[in-house]
Protein backbone atom coordinates (compact mmCIF):
# COMPACT_ATOMS: atom_id res chain seq x y z
CA UNK A 1 0.00 0.00 0.00
CA UNK A 2 1.50 3.22 -0.84
CA UNK A 3 1.13 6.74 1.22
CA UNK A 4 -1.43 8.05 -1.29
CA UNK A 5 -3.01 5.04 -1.19
CA UNK A 6 -2.84 4.66 2.65
CA UNK A 7 -4.46 8.74 2.69
CA UNK A 8 -7.35 7.46 0.64
CA UNK A 9 -8.07 4.29 3.23
CA UNK A 10 -7.83 6.15 5.78
CA UNK A 11 -10.24 9.15 4.74
CA UNK A 12 -12.56 6.38 4.01
CA UNK A 13 -12.30 4.79 7.39
CA UNK A 14 -12.92 8.12 9.54
CA UNK A 15 -15.61 9.27 7.10
CA UNK A 16 -17.36 5.86 7.56
CA UNK A 17 -16.62 5.72 11.32
CA UNK A 18 -17.87 9.49 11.90
CA UNK A 19 -20.98 8.81 9.26
CA UNK A 20 -20.75 12.43 8.19
CA UNK A 21 -18.32 13.70 5.28
CA UNK A 22 -18.86 17.78 6.73
CA UNK A 23 -17.63 15.79 10.25
CA UNK A 24 -15.18 13.95 9.09
CA UNK A 25 -13.70 16.42 6.57
CA UNK A 26 -13.45 19.25 9.74
CA UNK A 27 -12.04 16.58 12.24
CA UNK A 28 -9.02 15.82 9.58
CA UNK A 29 -8.77 19.17 8.46
CA UNK A 30 -9.34 19.06 4.84
CA UNK A 31 -12.32 20.17 2.51
CA UNK A 32 -15.46 18.75 2.34
CA UNK A 33 -15.35 18.88 -1.67
CA UNK A 34 -11.82 17.24 -1.13
CA UNK A 35 -12.83 14.68 1.11
CA UNK A 36 -15.84 13.77 -1.28
CA UNK A 37 -13.43 13.73 -4.34
CA UNK A 38 -11.40 11.33 -2.59
CA UNK A 39 -14.20 9.13 -1.87
CA UNK A 40 -15.31 9.12 -5.57
CA UNK A 41 -12.13 8.38 -6.32
CA UNK A 42 -11.65 4.95 -4.15
CA UNK A 43 -14.99 4.27 -5.16
CA UNK A 44 -14.22 4.50 -9.00
CA UNK A 45 -10.88 2.63 -8.33
CA UNK A 46 -12.03 -0.14 -6.26
CA UNK A 47 -15.21 -0.05 -8.76
CA UNK A 48 -18.11 -0.27 -6.50
CA UNK A 49 -20.11 2.01 -4.28
CA UNK A 50 -18.70 2.54 -0.81
CA UNK A 51 -21.60 4.96 0.80
CA UNK A 52 -25.56 5.38 0.64
CA UNK A 53 -25.47 9.11 0.78
CA UNK A 54 -28.49 11.02 2.27
CA UNK A 55 -29.31 14.31 3.91
CA UNK A 56 -28.61 13.00 7.37
CA UNK A 57 -24.85 11.35 6.22
CA UNK A 58 -23.65 8.52 4.81
CA UNK A 59 -24.27 4.53 5.64
CA UNK A 60 -21.84 1.75 4.30
CA UNK A 61 -22.99 -0.50 1.28
CA UNK A 62 -22.01 -4.03 2.15
CA UNK A 63 -19.21 -3.05 -0.22
CA UNK A 64 -17.99 -0.60 2.69
CA UNK A 65 -18.36 -2.72 5.52
CA UNK A 66 -16.36 -5.25 3.92
CA UNK A 67 -14.06 -2.50 3.37
CA UNK A 68 -14.18 -0.91 6.71
CA UNK A 69 -14.18 -4.19 8.57
CA UNK A 70 -10.26 -5.07 6.74
CA UNK A 71 -8.71 -2.16 7.29
CA UNK A 72 -10.12 -0.73 10.61
CA UNK A 73 -7.23 -2.59 12.85
CA UNK A 74 -4.61 -1.54 10.65
CA UNK A 75 -5.87 2.12 10.80
CA UNK A 76 -6.38 1.86 14.60
CA UNK A 77 -2.84 0.50 15.26
CA UNK A 78 -1.02 3.30 13.10
CA UNK A 79 -3.23 5.83 15.17
CA UNK A 80 -2.35 3.87 18.33
CA UNK A 81 1.72 4.21 17.54
CA UNK A 82 1.24 7.90 16.90
CA UNK A 83 -0.44 8.65 20.40
CA UNK A 84 2.49 5.93 22.24
CA UNK A 85 5.27 8.55 20.48
CA UNK A 86 3.34 11.54 21.15
CA UNK A 87 2.75 10.28 24.95
CA UNK A 88 6.59 9.12 25.02
CA UNK A 89 7.21 12.73 24.29
CA UNK A 90 5.27 14.54 26.69
CA UNK A 91 6.15 12.25 29.01
CA UNK A 92 7.58 14.74 31.81
CA UNK A 93 4.07 15.71 32.71
CA UNK A 94 0.66 14.43 33.49
CA UNK A 95 -2.20 16.41 32.34
CA UNK A 96 -5.50 15.26 31.83
CA UNK A 97 -7.81 17.32 28.83
CA UNK A 98 -11.82 17.43 30.51
CA UNK A 99 -14.58 18.29 28.21
CA UNK A 100 -17.39 19.83 30.10
CA UNK A 101 -20.01 22.63 30.01
CA UNK A 102 -19.45 25.53 32.85
CA UNK A 103 -23.08 24.32 34.61
CA UNK A 104 -21.80 20.72 35.13
CA UNK A 105 -18.33 22.39 35.92
CA UNK A 106 -20.03 23.97 38.72
CA UNK A 107 -22.68 20.94 39.77
CA UNK A 108 -20.74 18.52 39.20
CA UNK A 109 -17.32 18.11 38.35
CA UNK A 110 -15.49 20.71 41.20
CA UNK A 111 -16.48 18.36 44.23
CA UNK A 112 -14.93 15.20 42.56
CA UNK A 113 -11.91 17.08 40.73
CA UNK A 114 -11.20 18.58 44.62
CA UNK A 115 -10.65 15.05 45.30
CA UNK A 116 -8.54 13.89 42.97
CA UNK A 117 -6.12 16.35 43.16
CA UNK A 118 -5.84 14.99 46.80
CA UNK A 119 -4.57 12.09 45.81
CA UNK A 120 -2.71 13.71 42.47
CA UNK A 121 -1.53 16.66 42.78
CA UNK A 122 1.50 16.22 40.33
CA UNK A 123 -1.29 16.08 37.70
CA UNK A 124 -2.36 18.87 35.99
CA UNK A 125 -5.90 19.48 34.58
CA UNK A 126 -7.34 21.35 31.62
CA UNK A 127 -11.31 21.75 31.23
CA UNK A 128 -12.12 23.14 28.09
CA UNK A 129 -15.81 24.43 27.22
CA UNK A 130 -17.25 24.69 23.80
CA UNK A 131 -20.04 22.78 21.57
CA UNK A 132 -20.82 19.85 21.37
CA UNK A 133 -19.19 18.89 18.20
CA UNK A 134 -16.31 20.90 19.00
CA UNK A 135 -15.34 19.24 22.13
CA UNK A 136 -16.33 15.66 19.84
CA UNK A 137 -13.98 17.27 17.19
CA UNK A 138 -11.40 17.74 20.28
CA UNK A 139 -11.74 14.11 21.36
CA UNK A 140 -10.66 13.20 17.82
CA UNK A 141 -7.52 15.91 17.47
CA UNK A 142 -6.52 14.54 21.17
CA UNK A 143 -7.17 17.62 22.43
CA UNK A 144 -9.33 16.43 25.31
CA UNK A 145 -9.23 12.85 26.61
CA UNK A 146 -13.30 12.52 27.30
CA UNK A 147 -16.21 14.46 27.81
CA UNK A 148 -18.08 14.84 31.02
CA UNK A 149 -21.97 15.58 29.84
CA UNK A 150 -25.47 14.40 30.56
CA UNK A 151 -26.69 11.28 28.94
CA UNK A 152 -28.46 10.39 26.50
CA UNK A 153 -26.64 12.20 23.72
CA UNK A 154 -26.35 12.42 20.10
CA UNK A 155 -23.30 9.72 20.76
CA UNK A 156 -21.36 9.58 17.60
CA UNK A 157 -21.41 5.67 16.76
CA UNK A 158 -17.32 5.75 17.27
CA UNK A 159 -17.74 6.99 20.58
CA UNK A 160 -18.25 4.81 23.95
CA UNK A 161 -20.26 5.85 26.74
CA UNK A 162 -20.06 5.35 30.74
CA UNK A 163 -23.04 6.26 33.13
CA UNK A 164 -21.75 7.84 36.08
CA UNK A 165 -24.28 9.46 38.05
CA UNK A 166 -27.97 9.44 38.04
CA UNK A 167 -30.26 12.74 37.71
CA UNK A 168 -33.38 13.40 36.36
CA UNK A 169 -34.28 16.26 34.08
CA UNK A 170 -38.19 17.83 34.67
CA UNK A 171 -40.42 20.57 32.99
CA UNK A 172 -40.34 23.45 35.68
CA UNK A 173 -42.00 26.96 35.79
CA UNK A 174 -42.22 29.80 38.26
CA UNK A 175 -44.56 30.26 40.66
CA UNK A 176 -47.26 31.21 37.60
CA UNK A 177 -47.41 27.71 36.97
CA UNK A 178 -47.87 26.75 40.83
CA UNK A 179 -51.16 25.11 39.40
CA UNK A 180 -50.23 23.47 36.50
CA UNK A 181 -49.35 20.41 37.98
CA UNK A 182 -49.10 18.33 34.90
CA UNK A 183 -49.16 18.64 31.57
CA UNK A 184 -49.09 16.36 28.06
CA UNK A 185 -46.03 16.08 26.01
CA UNK A 186 -48.53 15.83 23.06
CA UNK A 187 -49.85 19.47 24.31
CA UNK A 188 -46.47 21.13 25.41
CA UNK A 189 -46.51 23.43 22.54
CA UNK A 190 -49.22 25.68 23.97
CA UNK A 191 -47.01 27.01 26.81
CA UNK A 192 -43.98 29.60 26.38
CA UNK A 193 -41.52 27.26 26.11
CA UNK A 194 -37.79 28.04 27.45
CA UNK A 195 -35.07 25.49 25.62
CA UNK A 196 -31.76 24.71 25.16
CA UNK A 197 -30.77 25.82 21.60
CA UNK A 198 -30.06 22.68 18.99
CA UNK A 199 -26.96 20.79 19.97
CA UNK A 200 -27.41 20.48 23.74
CA UNK A 201 -27.46 17.33 24.85
CA UNK A 202 -30.92 17.88 27.09
CA UNK A 203 -32.79 19.97 23.67
CA UNK A 204 -31.48 16.58 22.33
CA UNK A 205 -33.31 14.72 24.70
CA UNK A 206 -36.14 16.49 24.52
CA UNK A 207 -36.68 16.60 21.01
CA UNK A 208 -36.31 12.63 20.47
CA UNK A 209 -39.07 12.32 24.01
CA UNK A 210 -40.94 14.54 22.30
CA UNK A 211 -40.88 13.03 18.60
CA UNK A 212 -41.55 9.75 20.00
CA UNK A 213 -45.24 11.35 20.59
CA UNK A 214 -45.52 12.91 17.00
CA UNK A 215 -44.75 16.65 18.37
CA UNK A 216 -41.89 18.99 16.85
CA UNK A 217 -40.59 21.45 19.71
CA UNK A 218 -41.71 25.06 18.96
CA UNK A 219 -39.55 27.02 21.76
CA UNK A 220 -40.47 30.86 22.35
CA UNK A 221 -37.16 31.41 23.13
CA UNK A 222 -33.64 29.33 23.16
CA UNK A 223 -29.98 30.09 24.73
CA UNK A 224 -26.77 28.04 24.16
CA UNK A 225 -26.09 28.88 27.69
CA UNK A 226 -28.41 26.34 30.48
CA UNK A 227 -27.83 29.23 32.96
CA UNK A 228 -30.15 31.32 30.69
CA UNK A 229 -32.88 28.61 30.55
CA UNK A 230 -32.84 28.62 34.18
CA UNK A 231 -32.96 32.61 34.65
CA UNK A 232 -35.69 32.82 32.00
CA UNK A 233 -37.73 29.91 33.46
CA UNK A 234 -37.42 31.07 37.16
CA UNK A 235 -38.49 35.15 35.87
CA UNK A 236 -41.59 33.72 34.70
CA UNK A 237 -40.79 33.87 30.76
CA UNK A 238 -42.09 30.20 30.11
CA UNK A 239 -41.14 26.87 31.44
CA UNK A 240 -38.70 24.61 30.54
CA UNK A 241 -36.01 21.11 31.72
CA UNK A 242 -34.14 21.58 34.35
CA UNK A 243 -32.25 19.32 36.64
CA UNK A 244 -34.26 18.63 39.65
CA UNK A 245 -30.80 17.75 41.77
CA UNK A 246 -29.27 20.58 40.89
CA UNK A 247 -32.01 23.06 41.68
CA UNK A 248 -33.18 21.49 44.77
CA UNK A 249 -33.54 25.17 47.23
CA UNK A 250 -35.18 26.38 44.43
CA UNK A 251 -38.01 23.43 44.42
CA UNK A 252 -37.53 23.64 48.25
CA UNK A 253 -38.36 27.73 48.63
CA UNK A 254 -41.05 27.61 46.18
CA UNK A 255 -39.26 29.32 43.53
CA UNK A 256 -39.75 26.81 41.05
CA UNK A 257 -42.41 24.50 40.85
CA UNK A 258 -41.86 21.07 39.11
CA UNK A 259 -44.43 19.85 36.46
CA UNK A 260 -45.21 16.48 35.92
CA UNK A 261 -45.56 15.55 32.06
CA UNK A 262 -47.55 12.48 30.86
CA UNK A 263 -45.52 10.05 29.64
CA UNK A 264 -43.57 10.73 31.97
CA UNK A 265 -39.76 12.09 31.85
CA UNK A 266 -37.47 9.31 32.74
CA UNK A 267 -34.42 9.04 34.31
CA UNK A 268 -31.27 10.19 33.52
CA UNK A 269 -27.61 10.25 33.96
CA UNK A 270 -24.47 12.30 34.01
CA UNK A 271 -21.87 10.35 32.35
CA UNK A 272 -18.77 10.51 29.92
CA UNK A 273 -17.87 9.70 26.36
CA UNK A 274 -14.90 8.48 24.25
CA UNK A 275 -13.43 7.66 21.18
CA UNK A 276 -13.40 4.08 20.59
CA UNK A 277 -10.31 4.23 18.49
CA UNK A 278 -8.33 6.19 20.95
CA UNK A 279 -9.30 4.96 24.47
CA UNK A 280 -8.39 6.10 27.85
CA UNK A 281 -5.02 6.63 29.02
CA UNK A 282 -4.58 5.51 32.96
CA UNK A 283 -4.92 9.15 33.82
CA UNK A 284 -8.28 9.30 32.71
CA UNK A 285 -9.07 5.68 34.33
CA UNK A 286 -7.86 7.07 37.59
CA UNK A 287 -9.79 10.13 37.20
CA UNK A 288 -13.00 7.93 36.21
CA UNK A 289 -12.47 5.79 39.33
CA UNK A 290 -12.22 8.67 41.74
CA UNK A 291 -15.75 9.65 40.70
CA UNK A 292 -17.64 6.62 41.19
CA UNK A 293 -15.67 5.43 44.47
CA UNK A 294 -16.76 9.01 45.94
CA UNK A 295 -20.20 9.02 44.18
CA UNK A 296 -20.71 5.31 45.86
CA UNK A 297 -20.07 7.74 49.09
CA UNK A 298 -21.92 10.44 48.28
Amino acid sequence: MNTTNYEYYKIFYYVASIGNITNASKFLGLTQPGVSKIIKTLESNLNCKLFIRSKGGVTLTDNGKLLYNEIKTAVGIIDKVEKNIKSIANSNEKVINIGISKTLTKNFLLKYLNKFIEVYPDVKVNIKSGSFIDKVNMVRNKELDFIVLKLPCDKPKDFEEIKLKSIHTVIAGNKKYKDLKEINLKDINNYPLILNAPGATTRYYLDKLCESVGVKLKPKMEFTSTALVKMYIRDGYGIGPVTREHLTKEFESGELYEIKTIPDITERHIGIIYSKDIGLNNISKDFINTIENNIEKD
